[in-house]
């Protein structure tokens, strides 16, 4: 068993030599590090928003390594103010809006398609803090895995509670995904 930090494309060779007073043989094996290597980027539109107002998130995760993904949760922490359970002080998601996504690059279909997930996201306090929602998309349950050179763009919608305070506000998206080399995250 043969432990490595190399880097994603990097070429390992393990050379194993006998040696003895009348024989010397050495083997030589490469192998290539095949990871996946996600770029999470997300825009709002508009990016001024008055409470009550609604704004389009728009989140794309596109698959730069030289290995697919075999499952991949993308999480979303909405902005929030305070953290007692306020419904006026957050951005909650907008279930009215059908959520899609736009998958791209490979399987399951060469090119663009755009559909509504077979599974709706999933909502949920985040940890500790009741006041901040999470959504999740979940594309491992899904049954799609993100191919080498594959994007999939998720557009949303929030809406600001009608006591956010006037600030500027920040989330933070990440994921979760699998691969044939094991577990990995990535945020922005």
């Amino acid at each position: 068993d043969v432990q490595t930090t190399a880097a994603i494309g990097n070429t390992l060779t393990n050379t194993g030599k006998l040696a003895s007073a009348t024989q010397n043989t050495s083997s030589v094996v490469s192998a290539s590090v095949l990871l996946p290597n996600l770029l999470i980027t997300k825009t709002a539109s508009p990016t001024t928003v008055a409470p009550g107002g609604t704004v389009t998130y728009t989140i794309t995760v596109t698959n730069n390594g030289n290995s697919a993904t075999t499952s991949l949760q993308i999480y979303d922490l909405l902005p929030y103010s305070g953290a007692v359970l306020d419904n006026t002080k957050n951005f909650a998601f907008d279930g009215t809006f059908t959520p899609t996504f736009v998958y791209s690059g490979g399987a399951p279909t060469p090119g663009s398609v755009t559909r509504t997930l077979g599974n709706p996201p999933t909502l949920a306090g985040y940890t500790t803090n009741l006041n901040q929602n999470q959504v999740l998309w979940d594309f491992g349950a899904d049954a799609y895995a993100l191919p080498v050179n594959g994007t999939i763009t998720i557009t949303f919608r929030a809406t600001v509670g009608s006591a956010m305070p006037v600030a500027s506000y920040y989330n933070t998206v990440y994921d979760a995904f699998n691969s044939y080399a094991g577990p990995g995250t990535a945020s922005v």
